[in-house]
């Protein structure tokens, strides 16, 4: 029995190999790119993938289009060092530790509407990004917890636009419930 779910687990990522070696393919001759140096944009959405290997190949890879697959988990972004955009919205993603403190350069991570679960965790591994500039988390489950826009707008300075909302907003409306300034 055990053999069995073996095979089926191999052809399984197998086939979600071949999908996504089709793709970059198919991608590729589309946008006449003949080198792997000479991707800059991957877009990769709507595949059904469920998992990825390394894109460290990529070496100039700027923007990361991944929305509307079923990944959960994202080992193979950790070493996309130059990377300063990700678009993983729509996807089973439960959690993003470890996964974006290499990250140095990324200005906008979209992960709206995935299964994200502990805020005190992505809280963390957001506070790493430096010049992360425009965030989304809604429609996770963390997005429900008390004081989430406040713990997050907090622990990462840097956000201009969270949750398509200006940061200024955000900070404007908790100073007007406090008190602070009139209107």
């Amino acid at each position: 029995m055990e053999k069995k779910f073996q095979i089926y687990d191999l052809a399984v990522h197998k086939s979600a190999f071949v999908k996504y070696e089709n793709a970059l393919k198919e991608y590729f001759e589309k946008n006449n790119i003949y080198r792997d140096k000479d991707v800059h944009e991957l877009y990769l959405p709507f595949l059904e993938l469920k998992e990825l290997r390394s894109l460290v190949r990529f070496k100039n890879l700027k923007i990361l289009w991944l929305q509307s697959n079923q990944l959960k988990t994202l080992p193979f972004i950790q070493n996309c060092f130059t990377l300063t955009e990700i678009y993983l919205q729509n996807n089973l993603i439960q959690s993003v530790e470890n996964m974006f403190r290499n990250l140095y350069n990324l200005n906008v991570l979209f992960l709206q509407t995935n299964q994200i679960t502990d805020l005190n965790l992505t809280v963390k591994e957001l506070s790493y990004l430096k010049h992360l500039r425009n965030l989304n988390l809604f429609d996770n489950p963390i997005s429900l917890e008390k004081n989430y826009r406040n713990l997050v707008v907090f622990n990462v300075p840097s956000l201009a636009i969270f949750d398509r909302n200006s940061k200024n907003k955000d900070l404007k409306n908790k100073t007007l419930k406090q008190g602070q300034i009139e209107v």
